[in-house]
């Protein structure tokens, strides 16, 4: 797995968003990629809530 976080981070307050970018690369050598914005919340150094938003149709298989 690999995964990279794409820049801006967007940072209001202690609010925070972050796009993300994984690639899985199964046994057989196949690759899957997809992306995900985390919203955060954080509270002096912890995140106190994290939610995923992803495109389902990024997991849909042809």
């Amino acid at each position: 797995m690999r995964s990279e976080c794409v820049h801006p981070v967007f940072v209001h307050a202690d609010q925070v968003v972050i796009r993300w970018i994984f690639e899985f690369e199964q046994l057989d050598g196949r690759r899957q990629r997809f992306e995900e914005l985390a919203y955060q919340r954080w509270e002096g150094e912890r995140i106190v809530e994290e939610q995923f938003f992803y495109d389902p149709a990024q997991f849909k298989t042809s």
